[in-house]
Protein backbone atom coordinates (compact mmCIF):
# COMPACT_ATOMS: atom_id res chain seq x y z
CA UNK A 1 0.00 0.00 0.00
CA UNK A 2 1.24 3.51 -0.91
CA UNK A 3 -0.70 6.13 1.09
CA UNK A 4 0.64 8.95 -1.13
CA UNK A 5 1.11 9.03 -4.91
CA UNK A 6 2.73 11.99 -6.67
CA UNK A 7 2.86 12.02 -10.46
CA UNK A 8 4.60 14.49 -12.76
CA UNK A 9 4.23 12.31 -15.85
CA UNK A 10 1.43 10.34 -17.44
CA UNK A 11 1.73 6.53 -17.25
CA UNK A 12 0.52 4.28 -20.03
CA UNK A 13 -3.00 3.00 -19.52
CA UNK A 14 -1.88 -0.58 -18.82
CA UNK A 15 0.44 0.73 -16.10
CA UNK A 16 -2.33 2.85 -14.56
CA UNK A 17 -4.61 -0.20 -14.46
CA UNK A 18 -1.86 -2.29 -12.87
CA UNK A 19 -1.15 0.34 -10.21
CA UNK A 20 -4.77 0.87 -9.22
CA UNK A 21 -5.35 -2.89 -8.96
CA UNK A 22 -2.29 -3.36 -6.75
CA UNK A 23 0.07 -0.97 -4.94
CA UNK A 24 -2.17 2.10 -5.21
CA UNK A 25 -5.47 0.40 -4.48
CA UNK A 26 -5.69 1.97 -1.01
CA UNK A 27 -4.00 5.30 -1.76
CA UNK A 28 -5.26 8.17 0.42
CA UNK A 29 -3.42 11.16 -1.08
CA UNK A 30 -3.19 11.81 -4.84
CA UNK A 31 -1.00 14.60 -6.23
CA UNK A 32 -0.89 15.09 -9.99
CA UNK A 33 1.21 17.81 -11.64
CA UNK A 34 0.49 17.11 -15.30
CA UNK A 35 -2.20 17.95 -17.81
CA UNK A 36 -5.18 15.58 -17.75
CA UNK A 37 -4.76 12.43 -19.86
CA UNK A 38 -6.90 9.32 -20.23
CA UNK A 39 -4.63 7.27 -17.99
CA UNK A 40 -4.38 9.94 -15.26
CA UNK A 41 -8.13 10.49 -15.21
CA UNK A 42 -8.65 6.72 -15.10
CA UNK A 43 -6.19 6.39 -12.21
CA UNK A 44 -7.83 9.22 -10.26
CA UNK A 45 -11.33 7.87 -10.71
CA UNK A 46 -10.32 4.31 -9.78
CA UNK A 47 -9.06 5.69 -6.46
CA UNK A 48 -12.24 7.65 -5.73
CA UNK A 49 -13.28 5.15 -3.05
CA UNK A 50 -10.12 5.46 -0.94
CA UNK A 51 -8.57 8.87 -1.61
CA UNK A 52 -8.91 11.53 1.11
CA UNK A 53 -6.90 14.39 -0.40
CA UNK A 54 -6.28 15.49 -4.00
CA UNK A 55 -3.90 18.06 -5.50
CA UNK A 56 -4.53 18.38 -9.24
CA UNK A 57 -2.46 20.93 -11.16
CA UNK A 58 -1.50 21.39 -14.80
CA UNK A 59 1.87 23.06 -15.47
CA UNK A 60 1.78 24.67 -18.89
CA UNK A 61 4.54 23.71 -21.34
CA UNK A 62 5.88 26.93 -22.82
CA UNK A 63 6.26 26.78 -26.63
CA UNK A 64 9.80 26.82 -28.04
CA UNK A 65 10.62 28.09 -31.52
CA UNK A 66 12.62 26.00 -34.01
CA UNK A 67 15.74 28.03 -33.24
CA UNK A 68 15.52 26.84 -29.63
CA UNK A 69 14.37 30.13 -28.16
CA UNK A 70 11.37 30.37 -25.85
CA UNK A 71 8.33 32.23 -27.08
CA UNK A 72 7.99 35.78 -25.66
CA UNK A 73 5.71 36.31 -22.68
CA UNK A 74 3.02 38.00 -24.77
CA UNK A 75 2.86 35.02 -27.14
CA UNK A 76 2.72 32.59 -24.21
CA UNK A 77 -0.20 34.53 -22.71
CA UNK A 78 -2.06 34.43 -26.03
CA UNK A 79 -1.43 30.69 -26.45
CA UNK A 80 -2.64 29.90 -22.94
CA UNK A 81 -5.85 31.91 -23.36
CA UNK A 82 -6.53 30.40 -26.79
CA UNK A 83 -5.84 26.82 -25.70
CA UNK A 84 -7.92 27.15 -22.56
CA UNK A 85 -10.82 28.67 -24.48
CA UNK A 86 -10.69 25.99 -27.18
CA UNK A 87 -9.49 23.21 -24.86
CA UNK A 88 -6.48 22.52 -27.04
CA UNK A 89 -2.89 21.63 -26.21
CA UNK A 90 -2.34 21.26 -22.47
CA UNK A 91 -5.98 22.21 -21.95
CA UNK A 92 -7.55 19.66 -24.27
CA UNK A 93 -10.70 17.94 -23.13
CA UNK A 94 -10.01 14.33 -22.23
CA UNK A 95 -11.94 12.10 -24.61
CA UNK A 96 -13.52 9.48 -22.37
CA UNK A 97 -16.90 7.74 -22.45
CA UNK A 98 -19.58 10.04 -21.02
CA UNK A 99 -20.53 9.33 -17.42
CA UNK A 100 -24.05 8.15 -16.78
CA UNK A 101 -23.72 8.85 -13.06
CA UNK A 102 -21.59 11.27 -11.01
CA UNK A 103 -18.26 9.99 -9.74
CA UNK A 104 -18.29 10.39 -5.96
CA UNK A 105 -15.09 10.90 -3.98
CA UNK A 106 -16.69 9.83 -0.74
CA UNK A 107 -13.69 10.37 1.56
CA UNK A 108 -12.07 13.49 0.10
CA UNK A 109 -11.82 16.26 2.69
CA UNK A 110 -9.15 18.40 1.02
CA UNK A 111 -8.94 19.38 -2.65
CA UNK A 112 -6.55 21.74 -4.44
CA UNK A 113 -7.58 21.95 -8.08
CA UNK A 114 -6.29 24.08 -10.96
CA UNK A 115 -8.59 25.43 -13.64
CA UNK A 116 -7.76 22.75 -16.22
CA UNK A 117 -8.49 19.86 -13.87
CA UNK A 118 -11.62 21.66 -12.67
CA UNK A 119 -12.86 21.54 -16.28
CA UNK A 120 -12.37 17.78 -16.22
CA UNK A 121 -14.17 17.57 -12.88
CA UNK A 122 -17.14 19.39 -14.40
CA UNK A 123 -17.16 17.19 -17.51
CA UNK A 124 -16.92 14.01 -15.44
CA UNK A 125 -19.41 15.14 -12.76
CA UNK A 126 -17.12 14.72 -9.77
CA UNK A 127 -18.74 15.02 -6.35
CA UNK A 128 -16.99 15.51 -2.99
CA UNK A 129 -19.74 15.50 -0.34
CA UNK A 130 -17.38 15.55 2.65
CA UNK A 131 -15.12 18.31 1.39
CA UNK A 132 -13.79 20.61 4.14
CA UNK A 133 -10.87 22.43 2.51
CA UNK A 134 -10.95 23.78 -1.06
CA UNK A 135 -8.19 25.54 -3.02
CA UNK A 136 -8.99 26.91 -6.49
CA UNK A 137 -7.63 29.46 -8.96
CA UNK A 138 -11.03 30.76 -10.05
CA UNK A 139 -13.79 30.95 -7.44
CA UNK A 140 -16.33 31.95 -10.10
CA UNK A 141 -16.09 28.66 -12.01
CA UNK A 142 -19.20 26.47 -11.87
CA UNK A 143 -17.36 23.40 -10.57
CA UNK A 144 -16.13 25.26 -7.48
CA UNK A 145 -19.64 26.55 -6.77
CA UNK A 146 -21.07 23.06 -7.03
CA UNK A 147 -18.54 21.49 -4.67
CA UNK A 148 -19.15 24.23 -2.11
CA UNK A 149 -22.91 23.84 -2.44
CA UNK A 150 -22.83 20.03 -2.16
CA UNK A 151 -20.42 19.82 0.80
CA UNK A 152 -22.30 18.26 3.72
CA UNK A 153 -22.04 20.65 6.64
CA UNK A 154 -20.10 23.14 4.50
CA UNK A 155 -16.39 23.69 3.89
CA UNK A 156 -14.13 25.13 6.59
CA UNK A 157 -11.32 26.64 4.51
CA UNK A 158 -11.16 28.36 1.13
CA UNK A 159 -7.85 29.27 -0.49
CA UNK A 160 -7.48 31.14 -3.79
CA UNK A 161 -4.45 29.62 -5.54
CA UNK A 162 -1.79 31.57 -7.41
CA UNK A 163 -1.11 29.85 -10.74
CA UNK A 164 1.06 32.25 -12.76
CA UNK A 165 0.47 30.30 -15.98
CA UNK A 166 -3.29 30.69 -15.73
CA UNK A 167 -4.57 33.87 -17.43
CA UNK A 168 -7.32 34.08 -14.81
CA UNK A 169 -4.61 34.60 -12.21
CA UNK A 170 -2.34 37.17 -13.81
CA UNK A 171 -2.89 40.59 -12.31
CA UNK A 172 -6.30 39.58 -11.05
CA UNK A 173 -7.65 38.78 -7.63
CA UNK A 174 -10.77 37.27 -6.19
CA UNK A 175 -13.08 39.82 -4.62
CA UNK A 176 -15.12 39.36 -1.47
CA UNK A 177 -18.23 39.72 -3.63
CA UNK A 178 -17.18 36.73 -5.75
CA UNK A 179 -16.52 34.69 -2.62
CA UNK A 180 -19.91 35.70 -1.23
CA UNK A 181 -21.61 34.56 -4.45
CA UNK A 182 -19.98 31.14 -4.10
CA UNK A 183 -21.01 30.78 -0.45
CA UNK A 184 -24.50 32.27 -0.58
CA UNK A 185 -27.35 29.96 0.44
CA UNK A 186 -24.97 27.13 1.36
CA UNK A 187 -23.92 25.67 4.74
CA UNK A 188 -20.40 26.93 3.95
CA UNK A 189 -21.54 30.51 4.60
CA UNK A 190 -21.52 29.77 8.33
CA UNK A 191 -19.02 26.89 8.49
CA UNK A 192 -16.11 28.73 6.80
CA UNK A 193 -13.34 29.58 9.28
CA UNK A 194 -10.39 30.30 6.96
CA UNK A 195 -10.25 32.53 3.87
CA UNK A 196 -6.78 32.98 2.36
CA UNK A 197 -4.85 33.50 -0.85
CA UNK A 198 -5.31 35.79 -3.84
CA UNK A 199 -8.10 37.92 -2.37
CA UNK A 200 -8.47 41.68 -2.57
CA UNK A 201 -10.40 44.08 -0.36
CA UNK A 202 -11.48 46.39 -3.18
CA UNK A 203 -13.73 49.42 -3.42
CA UNK A 204 -16.65 47.18 -4.30
CA UNK A 205 -19.43 47.12 -1.69
CA UNK A 206 -18.68 44.48 0.96
CA UNK A 207 -22.20 44.41 2.35
CA UNK A 208 -22.96 41.28 0.35
CA UNK A 209 -20.09 39.37 1.95
CA UNK A 210 -21.03 40.59 5.43
CA UNK A 211 -24.65 39.56 4.87
CA UNK A 212 -23.58 36.08 3.77
CA UNK A 213 -20.74 35.32 6.19
CA UNK A 214 -20.95 37.90 8.98
CA UNK A 215 -22.80 38.03 12.27
CA UNK A 216 -25.66 40.50 12.48
CA UNK A 217 -25.55 43.10 15.24
CA UNK A 218 -28.55 41.62 17.03
CA UNK A 219 -26.78 38.25 17.15
CA UNK A 220 -23.90 39.67 19.16
CA UNK A 221 -21.62 36.72 18.57
CA UNK A 222 -21.18 33.93 21.15
CA UNK A 223 -22.99 35.86 23.91
CA UNK A 224 -25.88 36.84 21.69
CA UNK A 225 -28.25 39.60 22.74
CA UNK A 226 -26.75 39.79 26.25
CA UNK A 227 -23.35 40.59 24.77
CA UNK A 228 -24.76 43.60 22.96
CA UNK A 229 -26.51 44.86 26.10
CA UNK A 230 -23.27 44.68 28.09
CA UNK A 231 -21.42 46.46 25.30
CA UNK A 232 -23.98 49.24 25.22
CA UNK A 233 -23.88 49.67 29.02
CA UNK A 234 -20.12 50.20 29.07
CA UNK A 235 -20.26 52.46 26.05
CA UNK A 236 -18.47 50.17 23.57
CA UNK A 237 -19.45 47.92 20.72
CA UNK A 238 -18.45 44.27 20.77
CA UNK A 239 -15.23 43.82 18.81
CA UNK A 240 -15.15 40.84 16.43
CA UNK A 241 -17.78 38.16 16.79
CA UNK A 242 -17.82 36.48 13.37
CA UNK A 243 -16.90 32.97 12.20
CA UNK A 244 -13.58 33.54 10.39
CA UNK A 245 -10.56 32.49 12.43
CA UNK A 246 -8.07 33.27 9.64
CA UNK A 247 -8.07 35.95 6.95
CA UNK A 248 -5.48 36.82 4.33
CA UNK A 249 -5.99 39.49 1.68
CA UNK A 250 -4.61 42.61 0.02
CA UNK A 251 -6.07 45.89 1.28
CA UNK A 252 -3.86 48.28 -0.71
CA UNK A 253 -3.40 51.91 0.30
CA UNK A 254 -5.52 53.52 2.99
CA UNK A 255 -6.25 57.23 2.63
CA UNK A 256 -9.77 57.67 3.96
CA UNK A 257 -11.89 57.17 7.04
CA UNK A 258 -14.45 55.50 4.77
CA UNK A 259 -12.09 52.65 3.89
CA UNK A 260 -11.23 52.23 7.57
CA UNK A 261 -14.94 52.04 8.39
CA UNK A 262 -15.56 49.43 5.69
CA UNK A 263 -12.62 47.35 6.88
CA UNK A 264 -13.80 47.75 10.48
CA UNK A 265 -17.28 46.51 9.55
CA UNK A 266 -15.69 43.48 7.92
CA UNK A 267 -13.47 42.77 10.94
CA UNK A 268 -16.17 43.17 13.59
CA UNK A 269 -18.87 41.20 11.78
CA UNK A 270 -16.89 38.50 9.99
CA UNK A 271 -13.83 37.72 12.15
CA UNK A 272 -13.63 35.64 15.32
CA UNK A 273 -12.29 37.35 18.49
CA UNK A 274 -8.80 35.83 18.21
CA UNK A 275 -8.64 35.66 14.42
CA UNK A 276 -5.27 35.52 12.66
CA UNK A 277 -5.17 38.56 10.34
CA UNK A 278 -2.62 39.02 7.55
CA UNK A 279 -3.05 42.06 5.33
CA UNK A 280 -0.96 42.91 2.27
CA UNK A 281 -0.41 45.94 0.11
CA UNK A 282 -0.78 44.52 -3.38
CA UNK A 283 -1.02 41.49 -5.62
CA UNK A 284 1.71 41.04 -8.22
CA UNK A 285 1.61 38.15 -10.70
CA UNK A 286 -1.03 36.55 -8.56
CA UNK A 287 0.94 36.68 -5.30
CA UNK A 288 0.32 38.78 -2.19
CA UNK A 289 3.18 41.24 -1.75
CA UNK A 290 4.33 43.64 0.99
CA UNK A 291 2.30 45.34 3.66
CA UNK A 292 -0.41 47.97 3.24
CA UNK A 293 0.42 51.67 2.94
CA UNK A 294 -1.27 53.97 5.45
CA UNK A 295 -1.52 57.70 4.69
CA UNK A 296 -2.07 59.90 7.76
CA UNK A 297 -4.07 61.91 8.50
CA UNK A 298 -7.04 60.23 6.85
CA UNK A 299 -9.39 62.41 4.83
CA UNK A 300 -13.07 62.20 5.62
CA UNK A 301 -15.16 62.35 8.77
CA UNK A 302 -12.67 62.06 11.65
CA UNK A 303 -15.45 61.45 14.19
CA UNK A 304 -16.24 58.22 12.34
CA UNK A 305 -12.92 56.79 13.58
CA UNK A 306 -14.10 56.73 17.21
CA UNK A 307 -15.42 53.18 16.93
CA UNK A 308 -12.70 52.03 14.52
CA UNK A 309 -9.54 52.59 16.56
CA UNK A 310 -8.69 48.87 16.75
CA UNK A 311 -8.77 48.61 12.95
CA UNK A 312 -6.50 51.65 12.56
CA UNK A 313 -4.05 50.02 14.98
CA UNK A 314 -4.01 46.74 13.03
CA UNK A 315 -3.44 48.55 9.72
CA UNK A 316 -0.57 50.59 11.15
CA UNK A 317 1.02 47.54 12.80
CA UNK A 318 1.05 45.61 9.53
CA UNK A 319 1.85 48.57 7.28
CA UNK A 320 4.91 48.47 5.05
CA UNK A 321 4.84 52.25 4.92
CA UNK A 322 3.12 55.00 6.93
CA UNK A 323 3.15 58.56 5.59
CA UNK A 324 2.43 61.67 7.65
Amino acid sequence: MHPIVELEDSPKMKIAKKWTAGPLSECADVRIYHRPTKSLVYLLERLSVTVESVDLQCPYEHPIYRNGKHAPERQVQYNVERDMRQRKGDFQKVDLPQNKKPIVFERVESASVGTVWMMVAEDRMYQMPHLQGLSVVDITIAGAHRWIREADGGIKSLHIICDKEDPKCRGAAASLSEVANALADTPSAKSLTSLTGRIEFSNDPIGGFINVVGVAEDEGGPLGFIGNIVGNLVGTKRDKAGPLEEIEMAIGEIHSTQKIQHLHDFRTKCLAPDACENYFGRIEEGELQGGPTVHLPFFGNKKALTDSVSTVEVCCQQAEKVTL
